[in-house]
């Protein structure tokens, strides 16, 4: 299921998982359970810029969300 659809009480099944910390970025956390969102294709397409494959807002939000886990992997991880 969606899981930025679920938030808006709306059932959309999940076609893609979303790296909540980019893959190009941080290879290391490709299969970290934490990192990874399951998402429909429109929703995921509002995650990135597709033009300049930065972040949107909304990208940003959800790592803003995983903070503390992130923050706790790299203390563990150099």
């Amino acid at each position: 299921m969606c899981q930025e659809s679920k938030r808006y009480g709306k059932t959309e099944p999940a076609t893609t998982v979303h790296h909540i910390y980019p893959l190009e970025q941080y290879p290391e956390l490709a299969l970290v359970d934490w990192n990874l969102l399951s998402l429909c294709e429109k929703q995921h397409n509002a995650m990135h810029d597709r033009t300049t494959g930065e972040l949107t807002e909304l990208g940003r939000k959800w790592q803003e969300k995983a903070r503390d886990k992130f923050e706790e992997w790299r203390e563990q991880h150099g």
